[in-house]
């Protein structure tokens, strides 16, 4: 009984514990959000439906690219889960006001196959300066706030 334990737990091992679920590099079609957290306010915004790129770019690594954006940005995965790390998506300065606004967003989800993903976009506004308040008011926002969204998405 005893050598039977160390052999059972060599054929789990073996059979595929710990198994990456690789993305597939190409079109995905984004499947829309549902906000479950906000502090921010008053319907925040959230990324609608449509097509986002995927491209592996190494073992644990893929960048994503949604055309909303200047750069990709790269995600990392392992098993069957992944992250994309904090990043700042916007800023918007007023030249006639004293107000910077960072939007910064997150991402973590989980890899269902190689082709369907779910995850959680986490969004953090940031302001700077004199005249947050001000912008806060003409936002409708509470200013510093965070607010989470859901969303599944498969490969084409």
């Amino acid at each position: 009984m005893k050598r039977l334990l160390p052999l059972s737990l060599a054929l789990l091992v073996a059979c595929g514990g710990g198994t990456d679920i690789e993305p597939k590099s190409g079109t995905w079609t984004y499947g829309g959000s549902m906000i479950v957290s906000n502090s921010c306010g008053d319907d925040p915004p959230t990324d609608p439906a449509g097509n986002f790129t995927i491209t592996v770019t190494s073992p644990g690594k893929f960048t994503v690219n949604d055309g909303d954006f200047d750069d990709a940005f790269e995600c990392t995965y392992s098993g069957d889960s992944y992250s994309c790390p904090d990043r700042i998506v916007t800023t918007y300065k007023d030249p006639n006001i004293d107000a910077t606004v960072e939007s910064h967003l997150d991402i973590e989800g989980d890899l269902l196959s190689p082709t369907e993903v779910n995850g959680t976009q986490t969004v953090n506004l940031k302001c700077t300066g004199a005249s947050c308040g001000l912008v806060a008011t003409f936002l409708g926002y509470t200013l510093p706030c965070e607010y989470s969204y859901t969303f599944t998405a498969t490969a084409n």
